[in-house]
């Protein structure tokens, strides 16, 4: 909450959370099916907002499955995850094999980095040109993380 908006409680419809899920209110689920994306399923998250107060609409994470092992390792620069050598970390220059994605995957987790997701570009010039809020769709090549 900003001091200079004390009342200013509405939420995006694409909230921002440390776990690196995708959550969706209602209005986003709803486009997301009208858009026929698969491989989805939606568990009902209580989310609160600025004043810890639940907001109207109702809220769910968007859970992908299954992750999609399309990473070029070749490519991509990264260092191998001791503790658990199913994960990639200190990931630089991410980089896909498209051809490793299925066709009817709009929206994916990738399998090495759970951190990660992907969207079709169709689809977030979509969600963009229908003024969802809250999500941003930087290239792959720019994510740097785990």
């Amino acid at each position: 909450m900003r001091d200079d908006f004390p009342d200013s409680t509405s939420l995006h419809e694409v909230l921002y959370n440390l776990d690196s899920q995708l959550i969706v209110n209602e209005k986003a689920r709803a486009f997301l099916d009208a858009e026929r994306v698969q491989h989805i399923e939606y568990l009902p998250v209580r989310v609160l907002n600025h004043k810890d107060r639940e907001p109207q609409e109702r809220y769910f994470i968007a859970n992908m499955l299954p992750l999609v092992d399309c990473i070029d390792l070749e490519k991509t620069e990264h260092e191998e995850n001791l503790l658990d050598p199913d994960e990639l970390m200190n990931i630089r220059n991410l980089t896909v094999d498209e051809n490793k994605i299925p066709a009817d995957f709009q929206l994916l987790r990738l399998k090495a980095v759970s951190g990660a997701m992907l969207i079709h570009r169709d689809l977030a010039a979509k969600l963009k040109a229908a003024g969802f809020r809250g999500f941003s769709t930087p290239e792959v090549a720019e994510y740097q993380g785990n």
